[in-house]
């Protein structure tokens, strides 16, 4: 269980991480276009904001993701201490 549970919030940082380097890329390739001379200053400006927009939601799910695992690993810290005590305590 917990082995599946850590292994879900790493795939779902990766995740995240790809879609950042996907978005970043692909503003790379939007500024090559725009400076080859194949698209207007509005469709530049409009790809632009739509690519940093999506860095900057990848980003906070990313960090969420991350949250969410300390989280999960301190309560995990928490009750194995819980239950060492208890075992302690008993014998």
């Amino acid at each position: 269980m917990h082995r599946r549970k850590l292994r879900k919030y790493r795939i779902l940082k990766d995740i995240c991480l790809l879609i950042g380097g996907t978005a970043l890329l692909a503003m790379i390739g939007i500024v090559g276009g725009y400076e080859s001379g194949t698209m207007t200053t509005m469709m530049l400006i409009a790809e632009l904001v739509i690519a940093v927009e999506t860095m900057a939601v990848s980003y906070m799910a990313y960090r969420c993701v991350q949250c969410r695992e300390r989280r999960y690993l301190r309560i995990r810290e928490l009750r194995k201490r819980k239950w060492q005590q208890e075992m302690k305590k008993s014998a």
